[in-house]
């Protein structure tokens, strides 16, 4: 009855046969399970049966193949030990089954023990799935932001560490260019600015240091020839370090990119107005090219620049 009710056949095939090859037929041969007597029908047959029962041909085969297929051949197997032990027997088991429990007539296994217990707990199962995905993406995310935000924490500690030795690295130059007119540092003679300054060019070209700092030694000396009147001079110094910084691959700085404006300056000093408008120009695409746009340098950058054109009646570009 219960393979009728699946599939819509019987279990057998009674058609015109005796009571004797019935007999035989029940007692010998094994019945197919119902999966199986269902594959082996016509397309249109299996497709009347799947509509009565407000499914499809495949999703039927696939609800039968397994725990009901072992239940309705449990229930006829030919060995008494093998079959149920009553019609209870059958009905607890399908029960089982509409349960998601594991059933008495299919092997067990862990992997089919494991499975019902995913049927019956999916949504539970589901649940802590989910929070444990949320809880380790959380972990996860949080991991990373500690870990960037410790990277560039230790990234602006190299930088500040850099900055603090190219400081004293210059500080230290500089300081040893003005000592040479202390009297016991140059045995008495007497040793102008103008001589100390190009004393330390010379002594530059000498000292092992970045190009970074080299240029912004010389923008330095430049910027004190331009004061202390040698113009000749401080052009020489200035267009050497404007060189350096131009051609450097490396990275710049804010005092760095500074020579840009001093040299452009004493190309207004000169005269040499057109020089002056392109250094300023190329200053200021360095400053936005190395994101220095929001330092006091390059504050002080455009105000000499707007001075240097309205000087020059170019007043809407200097605004």
């Amino acid at each position: 009855l219960l393979h009728k009710l699946l599939t819509g056949y019987p279990l057998f095939d009674l058609t015109e046969k005796s009571r004797t090859e019935i007999s035989q037929l029940i007692s010998r041969k094994m019945p197919q399970a119902p999966s199986k007597k269902l594959k082996e029908l016509g397309q249109d047959q299996i497709n009347q049966i799947a509509r009565k029962r407000s499914t499809d041909p495949e999703s039927l085969i696939d609800t039968l193949r397994g725990d009901l297929d072992a239940i309705v051949l449990k229930a006829v197997r030919k060995e008494q030990d093998e079959r149920y032990y009553s019609p209870v027997s059958i009905i607890e088991d399908l029960d089982r089954y509409r349960n998601g429990q594991p059933v008495v007539a299919r092997s067990g296994t862990f992997r089919y023990y494991f499975s019902k217990f995913i049927q019956r707990n999916r949504w539970p199962i589901a649940a802590v799935a989910t929070f444990l995905l949320l809880t380790t993406s959380f972990g996860i995310f949080y991991t990373y932001q500690i870990s960037q935000e410790r990277n560039q924490a230790r990234a602006q500690a190299e930088r500040a560490e850099r900055q603090k030795q190219r400081a004293e690295q210059i500080t230290s130059f500089l300081v040893s260019i003005l000592e040479l007119n202390n009297p016991s540092e140059n045995a008495g003679q007497q040793i102008t600015v103008k001589d100390a300054l190009e004393n330390g060019i010379q002594d530059l070209q000498n000292t092992t240091m970045t190009p970074i700092n080299r240029a912004v030694i010389l923008g330095t000396i430049g910027a004190i020839q331009t004061n202390i009147g040698n113009v000749e001079g401080a052009g020489t110094t200035l267009g050497n370090a404007m060189s350096i910084v131009t051609d450097s691959l490396g990275q710049q700085t804010a005092k760095s990119l500074g020579v840009g404006t001093e040299f452009a300056e004493w190309n207004t000093v000169v005269g040499n107005n057109e020089q002056a408008i392109k250094t300023f120009d190329t200053t200021d695409s360095l400053f936005h090219a190395y994101n220095l746009t929001d330092t006091p340098k390059y504050r002080t950058h455009l105000l000499t620049y707007s001075d240097f054109l309205q000087e020059n009646g170019r007043y809407e570009k200097s605004l």
